[in-house]
């Protein structure tokens, strides 16, 4: 049902059909759960490339691995192309999911993300927290 190819940086998850229905939703959800408590995994990637129907309880599990990637740090993106998808996933999601077009410009911004907080993070080691002064 779902394709998962794992990195080092980030998790890649595909539907194998181009129906994302509830039982699809499911068993994305049970894998990223896994993924996330047993593994740590905080970057997701979906491509949505070959789906041409897309449920509302695949918007709301997107919505739930969008709010773990934001508390943890991480970040969800997903790869869609077609503009009925996009159109399900704008309106039935509570946030502003990041759709981009191809999964190499996601791995890009998964590639940024953690750069930019690499380099956050030896800020506050370099320089102490500010309440040390």
């Amino acid at each position: 049902m779902i394709t998962i190819k794992k990195t080092e940086e980030y998790v890649l998850l595909a539907p194998e059909s181009s129906n994302f229905d509830e039982s699809t939703a499911a068993a994305m959800e049970k894998a990223v759960a896994g993924l996330y408590s047993g593994e740590g995994r905080i970057h997701y990637i979906v491509d949505l490339d070959h789906v041409d129907t897309l449920s509302v309880a695949a918007v709301k599990l997107f919505d739930k691995i969008h709010k773990i990637a934001l508390r943890e740090s991480g970040i969800f993106c997903t790869v869609v192309n077609n503009d009925d998808v996009m159109d399900v996933m704008a309106d039935n999601s509570a946030y502003e999911l990041l759709m981009l077009s191809s999964v190499e410009e996601a791995v890009e911004v998964i590639y940024m993300h953690t750069q930019d907080s690499d380099y956050d993070d030896g800020d506050e080691d370099e320089m102490g927290d500010e309440n040390d002064y």
